[in-house]
């Protein structure tokens, strides 16, 4: 990547897309904190219908400079660990697979029997279905490397071709590079997962408009986008770690979520509330940054942490949403 001091960001105002309206106003504002790329960036509520958005943003030349090679690449390399164990390990956390009557033996603490209830039809989707999936925003193909071992007919989508592409010759994958909006694909999937993609997208509703043209009918498409609405964000404001300025361009909240996917042509299934130690640990860690404190983060606080973690989600207001959603009329 070249220098992120001698490249020009070029920047462009945007109407929101999911009124139209071009009236809003700053509601926090910060600068890039994994990478110090610019200067300050806005992020605005529409004064039509509330969405949250960057503006005014990168260009989409210019926002490739804030995704350099080491972005994607970072994390556990799932093909080093064996299926069975992967399925056990999920099965085991998330659902408790050893028998409904038996339950309550392996609900060891408050935060397994939250992840029991509230996720229990995600998971059945991933680990008990078999079927053709679509992970939109791959990255580094990790996702679909372990569902295509778990007998998926599994392919996946990345802007960010240098990225998969070794990976993808390695393991016998089916990935499509490029942008998602402009590519030609010709099946129709039982599943499409966005993981994390949809708040960095430049064009949400278009995004959610082409998924929904490669859905099945009778299909599942599954949606996580952090949570602007959340408590963490309201008690931390621009040292949420999930603003992720500029990088999310969208931050979403419950509702505005929900008018996108009906805009779009969706309706929403299930809703599961997610909060994540590791990005609350940044969070912190930006905070006490802020307060001119060292980021290093220690053992009681990683437990207080963990425990507020679990407290958010139990108040439906974690940092994440998890959505499932269907064609809407089927």
């Amino acid at each position: 990547m070249a220098d992120k001091n001698s490249v020009p960001i070029v920047m462009e105002y945007v109407p929101c897309v999911l009124c139209g309206s071009e009236k809003n106003e700053v509601v926090l504002s910060g600068h890039d904190r994994l990478y110090g790329i610019g200067g300050e960036y806005n992020l605005v509520r529409c004064g039509g219908c509330g969405l949250c958005f960057v503006n005014p943003r990168p260009d989409k030349t210019s926002l490739q400079l804030f995704y350099p090679e080491t972005y994607l690449v970072e994390g556990e390399n799932l093909s080093s660990i064996s299926v069975s164990e992967k399925k056990k390990k999920a099965m085991d956390s998330m659902l408790g697979f050893e028998g409904a009557p038996g339950i309550a033996r392996i609900v060891r603490n408050f935060g397994d029997y939250l992840r029991i209830r509230r996720d229990y039809r995600l998971y059945s989707l991933m680990f008990v279905r078999r079927g053709r999936l679509l992970d939109v925003g791959c990255g580094n193909g990790r996702f679909i490397t372990f569902l295509k071992k778990n007998n998926w007919d599994a392919a996946g989508v990345e802007v960010h071709d240098d990225t998969i592409k070794h990976l993808a010759r390695k393991e016998g994958l089916e990935v499509y590079t490029g942008d998602f909006l402009e590519l030609d694909i010709p099946k129709v999937y039982d599943i499409i997962t966005m993981w994390w993609v949809l708040e960095h997208a430049i064009d949400p509703l278009s995004v959610l408009k082409k998924a929904r043209g490669l859905l099945a009918d009778d299909g599942n498409m599954i949606v996580a986008v952090p949570n602007f609405d959340c408590i963490e964000r309201k008690v931390f404001g621009g040292d949420w770690a999930l603003a992720d300025l500029p990088r999310h361009l969208y931050n979403f909240t419950p509702r505005t979520i929900n008018g996108l996917f009906a805009k779009a042509g969706f309706k929403v299934v299930r809703r599961i509330d997610k909060s994540f130690p590791a990005w609350s640990r940044d969070t912190w860690g930006y905070h006490k940054e802020s307060s001119g404190k060292t980021r290093e983060i220690g053992r009681f606080e990683r437990r207080v942490i963990r425990f507020l973690s679990v407290l958010t989600e139990a108040l439906n207001s974690g940092s994440g949403m998890i959505f499932i959603i269907k064609k809407d009329g089927q």
